[in-house]
């Protein structure tokens, strides 16, 4: 019996049975769907758990080390100098330049951290002005406490 003809004489009891095959092609395919969206759901927050792991590990390493070159000028400024040069006319006015400078090693390195996080979240501008704004500040400061 061709297609049509039976679709046209099917009876009440089959229409039931295609429809009811209908629905269940319906639910798999928002199945699919939800599957789909958990998928992308649960990968976005891997992901974004990954970048915070990542960034706290960037921010106690660079922590770590500012606080370590804190310690180091604070405790040996004169050896901290003299890997530098030998002459002591130099190292007297060094050493007085690194009792100021010591304490901007934590502020840079949580800057540091700030903007590469922020470089990973394509939010490159930010990064870059403020790279920018912070040498210019930084070429500022060192000719004022060098000049004097």
């Amino acid at each position: 019996m061709p297609f049509v003809s039976y679709m046209v004489s099917a009876d009440s009891k089959d229409l039931e049975g295609f429809m009811g095959f209908m629905e269940t092609v319906e639910e798999t395919r928002e199945l699919k769907n939800y599957q789909k969206q958990f998928k992308q759901q649960v990968t976005q927050y891997q992901l974004n758990k990954a970048r915070n792991d990542a960034m706290q590990n960037q921010a106690m390493w660079g922590m770590l080390f500012a606080l370590l070159f804190f310690l180091l000028s604070t405790c040996f400024p004169r050896t901290m100098v003299s890997l530098f040069t030998t002459d002591p006319t130099i190292i007297e006015p060094g050493m007085a330049y690194l009792r100021i400078v010591r304490f901007t090693y934590p502020v840079f390195a949580i800057t540091s951290v700030l903007l590469a996080s922020l470089r990973t979240v394509n939010t490159v501008r930010i990064a870059l002005r403020v790279s920018v704004l912070s040498l210019l500040v930084n070429c500022g400061i060192n000719f004022v406490l060098i000049s004097g």
